[in-house]
């Protein structure tokens, strides 16, 4: 998950982290994230949901701490291509 928000921030130079980081991982949110579902186009990250597999608490139930799909991906089905893969991964 680390990985993915790390090649997030610098495969897209314009976005400011300070801008969606706090958003989705605020408090220790990131802490409770393990996974990542991602989905790449041309070599670049387009979306990315974040997954807690033990729940944002630890109460064992899995969860999607976050979604985020860069701008210029957007309105073209990758955000819910990321967030569908995080649905599968947590059944």
């Amino acid at each position: 998950m680390r990985e993915a928000v790390r090649r997030l921030i610098e495969e897209n130079p314009e976005l400011r982290a300070d801008a969606w980081y706090p958003t989705l991982f605020v408090g220790d949110r990131v802490l409770c994230c393990d996974e990542a579902a991602v989905v790449e186009v041309g070599g670049k990250l387009a979306a990315l949901a974040t997954l807690a597999p033990e729940g944002e608490m630890n109460e064992g139930t899995p969860t999607i701490v976050g979604l985020y799909t860069v701008r210029a991906f957007r309105r073209k089905g990758y955000g819910k291509a990321a967030l569908a893969r995080a649905i599968e991964r947590g059944i």
